[in-house]
């Protein structure tokens, strides 16, 4: 997957940070084959959105 997402960090005592990754429901199966590859017991989260075109964003 090449898909950017955000980063939160948390202050719970250890390095449990919160990512937050926009992808579509096409994705979100290879998404949580990979992060379960990587962590077997994360805690996953998935919520439908409105789609919003703005402009001014700029891949960083």
């Amino acid at each position: 997957m090449n898909q950017g997402g955000t980063k939160i960090n948390t202050s719970a005592g250890r390095d449990n940070p919160i990512l937050i990754i926009v992808v579509d429901h096409t994705e979100f199966t290879k998404l949580k084959q990979v992060v379960r590859g990587i962590d077997p017991f994360v805690f996953l989260a998935a919520m439908g959105t409105t789609p919003e075109f703005e402009e001014g964003f700029k891949r960083v």
